[in-house]
C-alpha cells in the first residue's frame, strides 16, 4: 500500500474551506478523488498557530464514534479540544476521565477528541481492560498522520482549543482543560491559558550549552563548566558575591588557572574574609608526574542562580571539583608544628592599657592596632612560609582585646619583637606541637577518574 492510499484511509476529503464558509468536496458519480492533490493542500497549512482556521477534515480512523467517518463540519458552533495522547503516557491516560466528565457536563457546546498515532486495535485493547477507562464515551481518533503534521508537537498530552468560529485559540497543556476555562470559551472570553510550548528543533544529542533557545528560555538554578585552557585568554580568578552580603556567592570563574589553583580557593576563599590563610595549612599529598599535573591550565565556572553563604557555595564547588578530576580534596585534623599565640599564667591579659600611644607612636607606619588575637593570628597567618599561627586564648579575651603592635610587615616576621608587643597584654607566642584544620589534596585511587595526555577521561 502506498503512503498517500494509507492517508488516504484518513479520508480528508477537503482541506481549503473553513467553518464559516464550508464547502465539502464530493465524491460524486463516476468521480474519482485525488487523494494525492488533497493530502498536498492540507499540508500546505502547516503547522498552524494559534488565529489560524482549521481545514476541514473528515476521518474513518475512528474508536467509539457513532458514524463511520468524524466530519469537523458536523461540530460548527462548538468548541473542539484536539487531546493529542498516547497509551504509554501517563499523564495522558489520567486526564482521560476528566475530560471525558467534562464533554458530558457541555455535550451540547463542547467536543473533546483524543488523537493518537497508535491504532484503532491498540486503543481498543488498552481501553477495555481498565475499568476506569473502558466506558469512557469520547470520540478517538486513531492511526493519525495529518492532525500531528497541522499541530507539530514533541511532548504529550497536547491540546489543541478550536473556537466556535473554527479558528485556533489555544494550545495548552491538560492542565488547562478545566470546566471555569471551557466556560470562557464558551461564552467567547478571551481565554487567559498557559500556553504550551515545544522546542521542536531540540537535538538531545547535543550539548545543552550549545543550543541558544534553551539557554534563553530556561531558569537554570545551577551549572558548572570544565575545560582545557582557553587560547587568548588572561588568567584570572573572579568571585561573584551578593550585592548586600559579602559572605555570600553565587558565582565563581577561573580562566586560564591551575587546577591546583582551584582547589585552594574552595579552602581559602571561605576564609580570606576572616583573614589570610597560612599556605602551610595546604598540603599537597601528590608524587612524581601528578605534581605536574595538578597545575596545567584549565577553565572553570560554577555557578547558581541564587548566591548562598560562601561556606555552602565552596563546599559544594569543592564536591564538583572532585567529580570532575583525578584528585579529591577534603578537609582534616592534624598534628602538626604552629606557632601558638597563648596566655601568660597568672597575668592579666584584659588590660589592653600595657601599651601608651604618643605622638610619634600614630605618625609611625609600623604601628598597627589588631582587634583582638584572632585578628593578629590571621595577619600572621599571611607571611610566606610561616608555620601555622594558632589564637589558643580561652574565653572572651580573643574578642575584647585590642592590641597595638609594631611590626614590619616587609621583614620576615621577628618573633622576639612579637613575644615583647604580646608581653605587654599577659600574651606570649611560642613554638608548638597541636591539632589544627589543614586541607588535603590526593590523587584518587585506580578506581577513580584518571588522567592522560588527552586531559580527564
Amino acid at each position: 500500500m502506498s503512503s498517500f492510499s494509507r492517508i488516504a484511509s484518513i479520508c480528508i476529503l477537503y482541506v481549503c474551506c473553513l467553518f464559516n464558509n464550508s464547502c465539502i468536496a464530493q465524491g460524486g458519480a463516476g468521480r474519482k478523488i485525488n487523494y494525492k492533490q488533497l493530502v498536498d493542500s492540507a499540508m500546505s497549512h502547516i503547522p498552524l498557530k494559534v488565529g489560524d482556521p482549521l481545514p476541514m477534515l473528515q476521518i474513518s480512523s475512528l474508536y467509539n464514534y457513532s458514524n463511520d467517518v468524524l466530519d469537523f463540519s458536523a461540530f460548527k458552533g462548538k468548541i473542539i479540544i484536539l487531546d493529542f495522547w498516547a497509551t504509554w503516557c501517563g499523564p495522558c491516560v489520567a486526564s482521560l476521565p476528566k475530560l471525558d466528565s467534562i464533554n458530558t457536563t457541555f455535550k451540547d457546546s463542547i467536543i473533546i477528541i483524543p488523537v493518537t498515532y497508535q491504532t484503532t486495535n491498540e486503543v481498543q485493547k488498552f481501553l477495555s481492560k481498565s475499568d476506569k477507562l473502558k466506558n469512557i464515551k469520547l470520540p478517538f481518533i486513531t492511526e493519525d498522520t495529518v492532525l500531528h503534521k497541522l499541530f507539530p508537537h514533541k511532548m504529550i498530552p497536547h491540546e489543541v482549543w478550536i473556537g466556535k468560529d473554527g479558528k485556533v485559540k489555544a494550545i495548552t497543556e491538560a492542565t488547562e482543560i478545566t470546566e471555569a476555562n471551557v466556560r470562557q470559551a464558551m461564552n467567547n472570553q478571551e481565554l487567559s491559558l498557559n500556553m504550551k510550548e515545544d522546542n521542536l528543533t531540540f537535538d538531545d544529542t547535543k550539548p545543552l550549552y550549545t543550543d541558544p533557545s534553551i539557554l534563553k528560555r530556561a531558569s537554570i538554578t545551577s551549572y558548572s563548566l570544565f575545560a582545557e585552557k582557553i587560547p587568548g585568554l588572561a588568567s584570572s580568578l573572579a568571585i561573584f558575591r551578593d550585592s548586600l552580603d559579602a559572605y555570600s556567592v553565587k558565582r565563581f570563574v577561573g580562566l586560564n588557572v591551575r587546577i591546583l589553583r582551584l582547589f585552594y580557593s574552595t579552602y581559602s576563599v571561605p576564609r580570606e574574609l576572616m583573614g589570610a590563610v597560612n599556605r602551610k595549612r595546604f598540603i599537597v599529598d601528590l608524587a612524581g608526574s601528578d605534581t605536574n599535573d595538578v597545575k596545567q591550565l584549565v577553565a572553570y565556572e560554577f555557578a547558581l542562580k541564587n548566591a548562598i553563604p560562601q561556606e555552602a557555595f565552596f563546599k559544594g564547588m569543592l564536591e564538583d571539583l572532585n567529580n570532575k578530576t583525578p584528585y579529591h580534596g577534603h578537609i582534616e585534623t592534624r598534628i602538626g608544628k604552629c606557632w601558638e599565640i597563648r596566655q601568660i599564667k597568672g597575668v592579666n591579659s584584659n588590660d589592653s592599657s600595657g601599651f601608651r600611644l604618643t605622638g610619634k607612636d600614630i605618625d609611625s607606619t609600623n604601628l598597627w592596632k589588631f582587634a583582638n588575637v584572632k585578628k593578629l593570628a590571621t595577619f600572621l597567618n599571611a607571611f610566606n612560609n610561616v608555620e601555622p599561627v594558632v589564637d589558643a586564648t580561652t574565653g572572651s579575651l580573643s574578642q575584647s582585646i585590642n592590641l597595638y603592635m609594631r611590626l614590619d610587615i616587609n621583614e620576615y616576621p621577628n618573633w622576639t619583637e612579637i613575644r615583647k608587643n604580646l608581653k605587654k597584654y599577659g600574651l606570649t607566642i611560642e613554638e608548638a606541637t597541636r591539632e589544627y584544620e589543614v586541607f588535603i589534596l590526593k590523587k584518587k585511587s585506580n578506581n577513580g577518574l584518571t588522567s592522560d595526555k588527552n586531559g580527564f577521561r
